[in-house]
């Protein structure tokens, strides 16, 4: 065989050599036109290797992951894995018989994939024709269409791989009733029988955090769930482990805020890039809120910050957010991205109580399929009821309220968008917001004032002190530097709240005048709100 010829591929038996498997084709890497050896290659992994796809940018294969949950025993989970190039090229050498020629003996011989070939094809970001990952389950879904996924194996359709790990869920009825979506709602329910949920909408809410992930295949997004009490052990992080049971079959790692927000955006982005279908932030000590955090609840595709870089990439965005903390607060944006559920337990020391009914992860761990199949034929049934719609679609979460929000209400069950309004409550940016409105209003009515003006006003003395006490404490919230009133924060301040309505009153940009802007306070015409 003449060198440096093209050879066309052609199926040949290598006979079970060192390399590996039987069957394989020919490959030969040609100087100067290694590229089309690579394309080549890249066509026997997709057709003899199922177990590649790409990600973001990556090639990545899905790995059982071994979890140690102590007196709970052992499990394994699944996680998504970047393939390095060692790993890509023992990939090569199983899929096709590389080749190159030889001088000494003028042919071609087998020979081990190079590095530099695997790791070109590694680099090949925008060119792989590998099958696209979008997630991982573990358990029966949804697709995006509404279609049920229950078959193992990666589908196509959805860009999902799922594998059962052995556990055999039962079937879906076909033709549920709104009577069976019923009687599976109640079997849910009984997962919160020993929950101090303190009322009826913190366990709509409830319902929500632990339909979700098993339906979060079929969504574009979903919102963040926060669990709050006033006191641990209450149980918060119970009603996050109950969800990730369901969904994966074991509790969830959690993850700790970082001091810093690039920090946090790292940690939590390194969860997304592995493909984590649950993202639980443990503990928050301070209110969560920010750009990323934001972005990643409502986008269905990110670009988080690297560990140990200072580059991006972007993934495909398939995780269901949870948070749990003692008075958990949340912050500008993230009040409307968040179902606040809040426990109660009514004592000083709740982890000391003992209950005659099970513990709720023990019935999850034992009935997971059976709870898995309760969701979905909630689901079913009310797909075939017509999807009847009680309230306009939530803005930003449209797929999860066609199939979390509204089977809820649908059969009975208060809405948990209420929930959010807990979360709004205790936004303390918001808070600031209406303490500034309130006072502005008693102080200055609708005057057309500047940054100067407000300053001033606010630092007026009387006989007994300021003039304006309460009015400079509340600007000080919000715009205090070094103990005074900042009338450079207190700008930027005003550009970043103008417009937005609170108790049917707004701040906003009245007129330039010599250059200088003047504000004042307008009646909001839309109403009450945030």
């Amino acid at each position: 065989m003449a060198r440096g010829r093209k050879v066309t591929l052609r199926l040949v038996e290598t006979g079970g050599d060192s390399l590996g498997g039987e069957g394989r084709s020919e490959v030969h890497i040609v100087q100067g036109r290694r590229f089309e050896a690579i394309d080549e290659a890249e066509q026997h992994l997709i057709s003899r290797d199922p177990g590649l796809f790409q990600r973001a940018d990556y090639v990545v294969r899905v790995a059982p992951q071994r979890l140690d949950l102590g007196a709970a025993g052992k499990v394994e989970g699944l996680r998504i894995v970047e393939v390095k190039n060692e790993h890509m090229r023992l990939r090569f050498n199983r899929a096709c018989d590389l080749r190159k020629f030889d001088k000494r003996t003028e042919s071609w011989i087998s020979v081990d994939c190079p590095k530099d070939f695997a790791q070109a094809y590694l680099e090949h970001m925008g060119r792989w024709q590998l099958p696209h990952l979008r997630a991982i389950a573990t358990a029966p879904t949804l697709r995006p269409d509404g279609s049920l996924l229950s078959q193992p194996g990666y589908d196509a359709a959805s860009g999902i791989y799922y594998d059962p790990r052995g556990v055999s869920f039962p079937e879906v009825p076909r033709a549920p009733t709104r009577d069976d979506a019923l009687a599976a709602l109640d079997r849910l329910e009984t997962l919160f029988a020993t929950l101090d949920l303190v009322d009826d909408v913190s366990r709509s809410a409830a319902l929500s955090a632990v339909m979700t992930p098993i339906l979060r295949s079929a969504l574009a997004a979903a919102p963040m769930h926060g669990v709050t009490a006033p006191v641990a052990g209450s149980g918060k992080s119970k009603i996050v482990n109950l969800a990730a049971i369901l969904a994966t079959g074991h509790p969830t790692p959690v993850i700790a805020l970082g001091p810093r927000e690039e920090e946090s955006e790292k940690r939590l982005g390194a969860e997304l890039i592995e493909g984590a279908p649950i993202i639980a932030i443990d503990n928050a000590v301070r209110p969560i809120g920010g750009d990323f955090l934001c972005q990643a609840i409502t986008e269905p595709i990110v670009a988080p910050r690297l560990l140990g870089a200072s580059r991006t990439v972007k993934v495909v965005n398939a995780a269901t957010w949870y948070a749990t903390g003692n008075n958990l607060k949340f912050v500008g944006d993230m009040v409307r991205r968040t179902l606040l559920i809040r426990l109660d337990p009514g004592c000083e020391q709740p982890e000391l109580r003992e209950f005659e009914a099970p513990d709720p992860l023990t019935i999850a761990r034992a009935e997971r399929p059976v709870l898995v199949t309760a969701v979905l034929t909630i689901v079913q049934a009310f797909r075939l009821a017509g999807h009847p719609r009680e309230v306009p679609a939530l803005g930003s979460f449209g797929d999860w309220s066609r199939w979390v929000r509204d089977p809820l209400i649908w059969l009975g069950r208060p809405d948990p968008v209420l929930a959010m309004s807990e979360a709004r409550r205790d936004d303390p940016i918001l808070g600031s917001l209406l303490a500034v409105i309130e006072q502005w209003r008693a102080v200055l009515g609708d005057q057309r004032v500047t940054c100067r003006h407000i300053a001033e006003t606010a630092n007026e003395h009387g006989l007994t002190g300021f003039s304006h006490g309460e009015f400079r404490d509340a600007l000080l919230r919000v715009c205090g530097e070094n103990g005074n009133i900042s009338t450079r924060r207190l700008g930027q301040w005003l550009g970043q709240v103008k417009g937005r309505t609170v108790a049917g009153k707004r701040l906003i940009e009245a007129e330039l005048l010599h250059g200088v802007m003047r504000w004042r306070l307008d009646f909001a015409t839309q109403g009450l709100g945030g």
